[in-house]
């Protein structure tokens, strides 16, 4: 049981936070693209 529990946490842990790198992300580069850093139709950077 605690085996099976580590693993569900690792991976919920895990899922998490790509979601908020991801989120992240995406709010700096709408900020980039505020100030001008950025051209309009940057495509996002791909996922590692």
């Amino acid at each position: 049981m605690e085996t099976n529990f580590q693993r569900e946490f690792v991976e919920t842990e895990g899922f998490r936070r790509i979601a908020d790198a991801s989120e992240l992300e995406q709010r700096e580069n709408r900020l980039l693209r505020a100030g001008g850093f950025l051209p309009p139709d940057t495509p996002p950077s791909p996922s590692v």
